[in-house]
């Protein structure tokens, strides 16, 4: 109802723990999609060849696939009212990883391919992923996100964390500087004499 609806969120329940609720159930119905998967609909048994368990199963891994995106939903309002940081990418990159497993899952049913094939796919999938990130700047991306939510650019987000900030290194400084300047113009804007400020607005 939180996540779907727009409400927000009671008292006494923050984003966090909002996310983190989302996670950990995340962890646990990957694993048993999976488990089952592999110990129940071996190619070649009775069970894989069974209609309704077949559709029990694609019913089971995309509601799991909703899980995932919902978790993922939960974790962009966190970041969105807190910040971007290395952490909290990684998780939406494993989620990601997740939500393409349990694709893969469903795809390994239909097209009754091998366990084999499914570890196959789930590892060129992660190759894959590690390798496009590879190409990704990530500091900036943090950087850039965080100065453009924060409080002191008019974002949605809480004040700019300015020590974790200059710990990203020198991708960051781009950002930096346009969050300084900002403020720069901010501070210069309320030092301006109430005259030329009336002028101006005329």
């Amino acid at each position: 109802t939180y996540l779907w609806g727009g409400v927000a969120l009671p008292d006494g329940l923050t984003y966090a723990a909002y996310a983190h609720r989302g996670a950990y159930p995340l962890i646990v119905t990957a694993l048993l999609a999976a488990g089952f998967v592999l110990a129940a609909l071996r190619p070649g048994s009775e069970t894989s060849e069974d209609p309704l368990i077949r559709r029990l199963v694609y019913a089971w891994v995309a509601q799991n696939i909703m899980l995932v995106i919902s978790s993922m939903l939960r974790l962009d309002l966190y970041i969105g009212i807190y910040a971007l940081t290395y952490l909290r990418i990684a998780a939406f990159v494993w989620m990601g990883l997740v939500a393409a497993g349990l694709a893969l899952i469903i795809a390994r049913i239909a097209l009754g391919k091998s366990s084999e094939w499914l570890l196959s796919a789930n590892l060129l999938t992660l190759s894959a992923t590690l390798y496009v990130c590879c190409y990704v700047n990530f500091a900036a991306l943090i950087a850039n996100y965080n100065v453009d939510h924060s409080y002191e650019m008019n974002g949605p987000g809480t004040s700019l964390d300015l020590f974790y900030t200059r710990s990203l290194g020198p991708a960051a400084l781009p950002a930096l500087d346009r969050f300084f300047d900002h403020q720069k113009k901010v501070f210069l804007a309320d030092k301006r004499d109430p005259a030329d400020a009336f002028t101006e607005a005329r």
